[in-house]
């Protein structure tokens, strides 16, 4: 089973494809998520837990009051992002929630009262994000909205006035992240970002804050965003830049990046907590760099480090806090450590841990499955290569639509495509390549693009697969599949 990850004080099951592309879309579907001082978890039920700091109510369970340990807040979720005091969820029926602080209109009612319990906000959401202060919502067909604080432009629309409702930015977008900045992957891979500048943060070479979206990079898979910003890129490396004096951006040194850099290859998650970074590679292994003054590295020390340190292995997801962090599992097993002085680790403490600790429970390391008889249908529709009739050697354009024609939107899962294997697609197989392809809605399209080298000469057989996690059930099972005859010259 593949899983998927995203970006600060929320993230992260973005799991990212670590092939060559052109063309890249994912989802953000958070499974855990971290706040500055508090922690989300959803469990297999899709139930959702919190834990931590409450002085805002952002835990949701109608009260102020600090929780050592996790306590039940919602259910049908099937994605959570936690802000700085604040938390948003996204339940099975696209439905969206939000709680906490609500000063500068985090909440998106209309108003800038603090809420103790979840409220219904928008409709139609395929993921959110939440920033600091400000929120970022992916509704179904691909456009971004914004609203809360914009003191420093962090919503994009050109000014710097607080939105107490939310408003659309941007189309075609396929994956975001924030704090006081913010950032959209567009579906053409192209990584926009906005906001707070003034160290670097926006990767434009400069220090100027934009109250609009500037394009910054391409073929970007995903994005964390902290007091500085990380972008993982489709081929797994990752790039860092803005602040770094405490080691963040990973590169060796404390000297702030204004321009993107390249820190790490083969990674395929990456998170960012408010000095500290966090990345899983594709062996499923967890890296951490920056700041550790109370163990959020999580390498039994509190010295900061400038590179990546290795930690834990078979790691699925990760989530980053102020000063905390969260991984979870492939087996399902939820582990923190870091900072807890509001028993943000949930261990039933307000101990720090300089090392990982499991908290008990059987927490989400997938996408829960629906039980409602509607289901989605994934369904590739055409399948192309450029060029046409390759010669040996030569790198080959693949080129696959697909689309939703059931009646219930959810996550596609990955796209899998051989270049001369005609093997049935089975859950967990390998392919030659494979890329996450997203939220879509009903009878929503994507086009997606991957990048393959031409085998030996002769007649070759194309073969694409959808495979919803492997956990989404689907009605029509048999049209997930489509091979296309060629030639290799």
């Amino acid at each position: 089973m593949r899983t998927k990850m995203f970006a600060i004080f929320a993230v992260v099951f973005l799991f990212c494809g670590v092939a060559n592309a052109d063309s890249y879309t994912m989802q953000n579907m958070s499974q855990i998520a971290a706040g500055w001082t508090s922690s989300l978890a959803i469990k297999t039920d899709a139930s959702l837990w919190a834990w931590g700091d409450n002085g805002n109510g952002q835990l949701g369970d109608g009260s102020t009051t600090n929780r050592l340990s996790p306590v039940k807040v919602l259910t049908g979720v099937t994605t959570v992002s936690a802000g700085a005091f604040h938390s948003l969820a996204v339940k099975t029926d696209g439905g969206l929630w939000a709680w906490g602080n609500n000063s500068g209109g985090e909440l998106g009612d209309g108003t800038t009262t603090n809420h103790l319990i979840p409220i219904k906000v928008l409709n139609e959401v395929a993921a959110v994000e939440a920033g600091g202060h400000q929120n970022l919502a992916l509704k179904t067909d691909g456009g971004l909205w914004t609203w809360g604080p914009n003191n420093v432009g962090q919503l994009g629309d050109g000014t710097t006035e607080n939105r107490l409702t939310p408003v659309k930015l941007l189309t075609d977008v396929v994956a975001m992240a924030a704090w006081d900045q913010s950032l959209a992957i567009k579906t053409d891979g192209s990584l926009w970002a906005w906001g707070q500048n003034v160290s670097g943060q926006i990767g434009d070479g400069t220090t100027t804050n934009r109250s609009s979206p500037v394009k910054i990079l391409t073929g970007v898979a995903a994005a964390a965003a902290g007091q500085h910003t990380l972008a993982l890129k489709i081929d797994g490396s990752l790039w860092a830049w803005g602040p770094n004096g405490q080691g963040q951006l990973g590169d060796g040194t404390t000297t702030n990046r204004l321009s993107p850099i390249k820190v790490l290859t083969g990674v395929m998650a990456v998170a960012a907590g408010g000095y500290h970074s966090l990345a899983i590679k594709t062996d499923g292994s967890l890296w951490t760099w920056g700041s550790n003054e109370v163990g959020q590295l999580g390498d039994g020390t509190t010295t900061n480090r400038v590179k990546p340190v290795k930690v834990l292995t078979g790691v699925a997801a990760v989530a980053a806090g102020g000063y905390h962090s969260l991984a979870l599992k492939t087996d399902g097993s939820l582990w923190v450590w870091g900072w807890n002085g509001a028993g943000q680790l949930g261990d039933g403490t307000t101990e720090n841990r300089l090392i990982p600790t499991q908290i008990n429970g059987a927490w989400s390391t997938f996408l829960p499955a629906d039980a409602a008889p509607t289901l989605p249908d994934f369904a590739i529709t055409d399948l192309s290569l450029t060029p046409a009739a390759p010669a040996a050697g030569d790198t080959v354009a693949v080129i696959v639509k697909i689309k939703n024609t059931g009646t219930k939107a959810a996550d596609g899962g990955y796209l899998e495509i051989w270049t001369n294997q005609p093997a049935i697609q089975s859950c967990g197989s390998e392919g030659n390549e494979w890329m996450e392809i997203g939220a879509l809605g009903v009878g929503a399209t994507k086009t997606l693009a991957l990048t393959v080298r031409a085998s030996k000469a002769g007649a070759k057989t194309l073969r694409a697969a959808v495979d919803s996690w492997c956990e989404t059930t689907e009605s029509n099972e048999a049209n997930n599949q489509l091979t296309k005859s060629y030639t290799v010259k």
